[in-house]
């Protein structure tokens, strides 16, 4: 802006004739938490959901990317890690043994090794989480260096602006109205869990096949107490590194859902989201609070 004048032409205009976008740009700086609530109610107007869908066009196609990753180095953007929804998949068999041997291997693993119905992690950045976080944990204390595949959905200034995008791709492709998010993890919480606690999970939970099969996977361990340790070793490894992060901040209730992944994903790479107007939204922001300083200085 060349002047003061301009400068608040800008803002008071946008408050006083608030298109849609406008109105995404709004909401899309509040807190993550807020954004959830207010989005969620927003997705009743119809006249601001048809806005969000894309017209199929390159600008509106959003790039996503399938490449690995370190499973020690993917940070979780919730701060519930239900013990029950990760820990007993492998401890109480419900990962196939050949499954479990390679994740301890090093070899590089895709969805169809870390999960029964070949749901991807999903990845911003090829940093943070945004769905998928039981999963994660299941490979995670199994072996914090396996190597696995991820769907990545593109680097943004912060983890969380990956959720908010991610939650608006949901309710657009899939015509979702009112709630959205996730359903709370039951029981102990591996990421505010006491050791002693964690481990006693682990050794009601444990059976002699994964012993075994654990075993026969980590040449270095011999008999079940070792075993019990090494997976407790694991876990207080994933909690520090989760507790350490400064993404650890979202309940997982409010955390977005890809329930039928291929939809949302597919819809989105195909132009479905109006990726471009949203993309607006952000810098909209962006810009708004630049001006706000400039006017601060000029006073």
């Amino acid at each position: 802006m060349k002047s003061l004048k301009n400068a608040l032409n800008y803002l008071f205009e946008a408050e006083e004739n608030p298109n849609h976008i406008q109105t995404l740009s709004k909401i899309i700086k509040k807190p993550y938490p807020e954004f959830v609530n207010l989005f969620s109610k927003l997705t009743s107007n119809e006249e601001f959901m048809d806005a969000l869908e894309g017209d199929g066009s390159d600008k509106d196609k959003l790039k996503i990317e399938t490449i690995t990753v370190k499973c020690k180095d993917l940070i979780p953007l919730q701060n519930e890690i239900g013990a029950a929804e990760s820990l007993d998949f492998p401890l109480k068999n419900r990962i196939k043994k050949e499954s479990v041997e390679k994740m301890c291997s090093n070899e590089i693993c895709d969805a169809s090794v870390y999960d029964s119905k070949g749901r991807v992690i999903i990845t911003s950045g090829g940093k943070y989480i945004v769905d998928g976080h039981h999963r994660w944990s299941s490979i995670y204390i199994l072996n914090p260096e396996c190597e696995i595949q991820v769907k990545d959905i593109g680097k943004y200034k912060k983890g969380v602006d990956a959720l908010k995008i991610s939650q608006i791709i949901i309710a657009t492709v899939s015509k979702i109205r009112g709630s959205l998010g996730s359903k709370k993890a039951k029981g102990l919480n591996i990421l505010d869990a006491a050791p002693a606690d964690i481990k006693r999970h682990i050794e009601g939970s444990i059976t002699d096949d994964f012993v075994n099969t654990y075993i026969r996977a980590n040449s270095g361990l011999k008999n079940k107490e070792q075993v019990v340790n090494a997976i407790l070793k694991n876990c207080m490894e994933l909690q520090k590194n989760g507790i350490s992060s400064d993404a650890y901040a979202n309940d997982r209730g409010i955390m977005p859902q890809f329930d039928d992944q291929s939809k949302y994903l597919n819809g989105a790479e195909q132009g479905e989201v109006n990726m471009s107007d949203i993309k607006s939204a952000m810098k909209e922001h962006k810009e708004q609070v630049r001006i706000w300083k400039q006017l601060i200085k000029s006073i």
